[in-house]
C-alpha cells in the first residue's frame, strides 16, 4: 500500500518554505536557515532513519541507461504510527514542496522521499555517514533559538522517546552515549533537567527526564505523535499538582 500526499497550495508553500544557503551552515546562521519544520525532520532522522544516501540509478528508462545519474534517497521508519508519517510528509511539503510517499513493509510503515535536492540539503546537517553508535547533534543547534532546539528534540523524542505513566517519566534508550549527552545538553538549554544512566550490559544508556521536568518538557518540546502527547498530558497533571 502506497499513500501519496497532496501538495499544499502555492500560497501556503511560499509562506512556509525555507531555503538553505549554499554550502554547510555555520553556527552564526543557524537561526536564519533552519526552519522549525526542517529541525523536526532532522530530529526524526536521528531516531528512526532507515536510509539516507545518494545512489546511482541502475535502471533503463525509455531505452536509455540511467546509471550515470544519481538519486537521493531518504526513508524514515514510522513503526505503526501512520499519522506521524502523514505529519512528517506535510512538514516535508512545507519545507521542500515534496511530500514523499508512505508504504507498508512487512512490519511497519515507511516514509520514503526520492529527491537529490532534499538529501543534499539535509546532508548539510545530517551526515551521509551517520551511524547509530556515533552520531552527534549538529553544532548549529546549540546556537539556534529555543523554538528550533525544541523542534529537533520533538522529532527525536517522537522517534525514540518512551512515556511511562508510573512512575512518571520520559526515557530514551540508545547505544550512543555521546549522542544522548548532546541531547541532554539541548534539554538543559531549554531548562529541562535530565540524567543519563548506564544500562546493566554496559553497552547502552538511557536518558531519563524526571516528573519535575515534565511540565517544562510539555511546553518547550512535546510530541507530534498523538498517543505520546496524550500520555504526556496525563502524567503532567499530577506533576503540576505536586509543584
Amino acid at each position: 500500500m502506497v499513500e501519496r500526499r497532496p501538495r499544499m497550495t502555492s500560497r501556503e508553500s511560499r509562506r512556509s518554505r525555507v531555503q538553505s544557503p549554499a554550502g554547510a551552515p555555520t553556527e552564526a546562521d543557524a537561526s536564519r536557515w533552519i526552519s522549525v519544520g526542517k529541525a523536526e525532520i532532522l530530529g526524526a532522522m536521528l531516531g528512526d532513519k532507515r536510509r539516507f544516501a545518494i545512489r546511482r540509478r541502475y535502471e533503463v528508462k525509455c531505452g536509455k541507461d540511467q546509471s550515470r545519474y544519481l538519486r537521493g534517497s531518504l526513508e524514515i521508519s514510522l513503526g505503526n504510527d501512520l499519522n506521524w508519517g502523514r505529519y512528517l510528509s506535510r512538514l516535508l511539503n512545507n519545507v521542500y514542496g515534496i511530500s514523499g510517499s508512505i508504504y507498508r513493509s512487512k512490519r511497519e510503515w515507511i516514509l520514503e522521499v526520492s529527491s537529490m535536492r532534499v538529501v543534499l540539503d539535509l546532508s548539510k546537517y545530517f551526515s551521509l555517514e551517520w551511524k547509530a553508535k556515533t552520531w552527534r547533534v549538529p553544532k548549529v543547534f546549540f546556537q539556534a533559538p529555543a523554538e528550533i532546539r525544541g523542534a529537533l528534540l520533538r522529532g527525536y523524542f517522537d522517534a525514540e522517546g518512551y512515556v511511562q505513566v508510573s512512575p512518571r517519566r520520559i526515557e530514551i534508550h540508545a547505544s550512543n552515549r555521546d549522542g544522548l549527552s548532546d541531547t541532554r545538553t539541548l534539554l538543559g538549554l531549554l531548562g529541562i533537567s535530565s540524567k543519563i544512566y548506564t544500562m546493566r550490559t554496559g553497552r547502552s544508556w538511557k536518558l531519563h527526564i524526571p516528573a519535575g521536568s515534565l511540565p517544562k518538557f510539555k511546553t518547550s518540546v512535546g510530541f507530534s505523535i498523538a498517543r505520546k502527547q496524550r500520555a504526556l498530558e496525563t502524567i503532567v497533571r499530577p506533576a503540576l499538582a505536586d509543584s
